[in-house]
């Protein structure tokens, strides 16, 4: 009785392990997983209200109020981009005193979904934002808290963007700051902004 019973439990055993090796078997013929596809990146950024940047001079971007909110002087100063001289030119407004901020406001026929979104890993600071409600991003070689220097752009609309740069001394108590002051700047602008056509 004793070698029948361990006879059924051997044969039954037996059953079960051919039972699982088939199973198994077929889980391994499929290959390795393969890992599940990404999403492309973002090919087209909706834009609700589209702007037009460039119907407007370049300094009237940001009005003589507000420029003089952000602690600047009220009228800025149109020049060639001297660090770029392929870049279209910008306004920069400057504040009095030594630790002077500038903030350098330009148009670009850029968009923002191929030109910045599609490969964040160039900068070493960024990061997507709603400003005004406009999609934009901050792109910046290196970290504004330490440098003082913090650049935003604003898409206007699908082939135009508004950039906002502001410079802070690195011995300027308020560095830190510098890209507070460049999406209030963008804020600031965005309403003045005649629709695109």
């Amino acid at each position: 009785m004793t070698l029948s019973m361990s006879g059924l439990k051997s044969s039954a055993l037996g059953l079960l392990a051919l039972a699982v090796v088939p199973i198994a078997g077929c889980a391994s013929q499929g290959g390795t997983q393969q890992p599940a596809p990404q999403p492309p990146a973002d090919s087209a950024i909706k834009i609700d209200s589209p702007k037009d940047a460039k119907a407007l001079p370049l300094c009237n971007l940001l009005s003589p109020q507000a420029a003089q909110s952000l602690g600047l002087k009220p009228q800025g100063e149109q020049e060639e981009n001297s660090l770029n001289p392929g870049e279209p030119p910008m306004c920069r407004f400057e504040s009095e005193g030594n630790d002077k901020l500038v903030l350098s406001m330009t148009v670009l026929d850029r968009n923002i979904a191929k030109d910045y979104l599609s490969a964040p890993q160039t900068w070493k600071d960024f990061s997507k934002l709603d400003v005004a409600g406009h999609p934009t991003v901050r792109a910046n070689p290196d970290v504004p808290d330490k440098t003082g220097n913090c650049d935003l752009y604003l898409a206007t609309q699908e082939n135009q963007m508004v950039a906002s740069q502001v410079t802070l001394p690195t011995t300027a108590p308020n560095k830190a700051e510098s890209c507070q002051i460049a999406q209030k700047a963008l804020e600031a602008a965005v309403p003045t902004l005649p629709p695109a056509k």
